[in-house]
């Protein structure tokens, strides 16, 4: 299968070794060819070196800096930065020459509507919403537009689940999608936590790490309430809820963070480790 990737970042490169790894034929499109083969080697060789990655797939990519040169694809996933002014006419571009290819966005944040506007088949455009590192984490949230077809969303979904990934189908589009919705809820309580001096950062991620995070990888919030007691969980949220934060922001965050960690870099690579010590993707479950 040829499958196009639109970006070299940290994202975009990541999104392409995951399908490469998986047998998929992987072009990169980039402004500079040069430059983007050097990104995408600097990511590779992370996850090469924890055997996440095949070096002979992570090598076997090509690039190309002209639309009009792609080869014919059945999926073109763009991964370039959060603004609808970059994205909608490069997505608009990229229907008119390959128009039967399935085009997706990796946006996290934007509508999945507004960025299929101008595309000459927005019944083909939908949104491939994949987590930091792409290889490593399974679930990819599959998100319609307004004009988005099930036939679309079948054939992503199809595609996902032949390349070693969990597509999570939403019924429609909205701000944030899914996972960010709840990563930014957690967060924003998390740091009310913080602020008011019941616990530290790293106490926090603590309580994530080796409690919820534990708990959830097998029962998620809605099997764990059916096994805590449906009525228990109730009367928990009539007490708890009005105590919970109501912040409309994160303003603060950088400073809480500041002294987290010395050495992001190592951060980096001990998740990924972790992550990869889980097993292939599609083996998660």
């Amino acid at each position: 299968m040829q499958i196009v990737v639109v970006g070299t970042g940290r994202m975009g490169a990541g999104i392409g070794l995951g399908f490469a790894q998986h047998g998929a034929a992987v072009t990169y499109l980039t402004r500079d060819s040069s430059r983007a083969r050097d990104a995408v080697a600097r990511v590779a060789a992370e996850f090469v070196a924890i055997g996440a990655v095949d070096r002979q797939r992570g090598e076997a990519l090509d690039f190309c800096t002209e639309i009009d040169d792609l080869p014919s694809s059945q999926l073109i996933i763009e991964s370039v930065p959060e603004d609808l002014a970059l994205k909608v006419p490069l997505l608009a571009e990229l229907s008119r020459a390959q128009p039967d290819a399935l085009l997706c966005s990796n946006t996290s944040s934007l509508s999945i509507t507004a960025i299929a506007a101008d595309t000459a088949r927005p019944d083909r455009v939908a949104g491939m919403h994949f987590w930091y590192p792409a290889p490593l984490m399974p679930l990819v949230e599959l998100v319609p537009g307004s004009e988005t077809t099930d036939d679309t969303l079948d054939r992503g979904a199809r595609i996902l689940a032949e390349h070693g990934k969990v597509p999570i189908r939403l019924q429609r589009d909205l701000p944030g999608f899914v996972w960010n919705r709840l990563v930014v809820a957690v967060l924003r309580e998390a740091m009310s936590l913080v602020a008011q001096g019941v616990v530290t950062a790293r106490e926090i991620d603590l309580v994530v790490e080796q409690g919820l995070a534990r708990r959830w990888s097998l029962t998620g919030p809605f099997a764990s309430a059916v096994l805590g007691g449906v009525s228990t969980f109730e009367t928990v949220g009539r007490n708890l809820l009005p105590q919970l934060s109501s912040a409309t922001d994160l303003e603060g965050l950088a400073g809480m963070l500041s002294d987290y960690v010395a050495d992001t870099d190592g951060l980096n690579t001990w998740r990924n480790q972790q992550l990869s010590a889980r097993g292939e993707p599609s083996s998660w479950g």
